[in-house]
């Protein structure tokens, strides 16, 4: 019986060996690939390093590579699940806010709810609602704040011109006893 367990824990350690060295090559193929802009390369080569080794630390990989992707839900999916197993980890405040932009720029809700809301329309007799009122100040459009930004610009430089005086530069102090010839 001894002889049967010392012989299969070296073949598992060496087995387990095995299985993190792959893993630290397709992480660092991951990394190579996400560096690269080769974002689904790098999500394939992330997510089979964590079928390898469960490591937690990998899950930010994958929901880093997700959020590049745009796939938001998987992002949160997988920021979500390394929140959970690395609760101490320094990159916790940093997930969280990602989280927490992620939820905020999903999809509308499509639901019919939502879409008669969004067109004016009242769910229970399908009739028109009153539309909310548009502030269409001014102060509001953005053509107008570029305009009074290259109007501030301008009168800058104007001034700056203006103020320069504008006539012949005397000489500088160290063009004293200098001369130059003609060839």
């Amino acid at each position: 019986m001894t002889a049967v367990s010392f012989s299969v824990a070296p073949s598992s350690a060496s087995a387990q060996t095995t299985a993190d060295d792959e893993a630290r090559a397709l992480f660092e193929a991951g990394r190579l690939a996400f560096s690269r802009g080769r974002y689904e390369q790098a999500l394939g080569n992330f997510q089979e390093a964590y079928e390898l080794s469960q490591r937690p630390a990998l899950l930010y990989n994958i929901g880093t590579t997700f959020d590049r992707l745009r796939r938001d839900q998987e992002a949160i999916d997988a920021f979500e699940q390394f929140l959970e197993a690395q609760p101490e980890s320094d990159l916790v405040p940093e997930v969280q806010e990602r989280v927490r932009i992620l939820r905020e720029n999903q999809r509308p809700d499509l639901s019919p709810e939502a879409v008669a809301a969004a067109s004016g329309t009242d769910t229970q007799t399908g009739t028109p609602t009153q539309p909310a009122e548009r502030d269409n100040r001014i102060v509001k459009k953005w053509w107008f704040w570029t305009i009074i930004g290259v109007v501030v610009v301008g009168a800058a430089v104007g001034i700056g011109v203006g103020a320069s005086g504008g006539g012949q530069q005397g000489p500088l102090p160290y063009d004293a006893n200098t001369f130059t010839v003609e060839l």
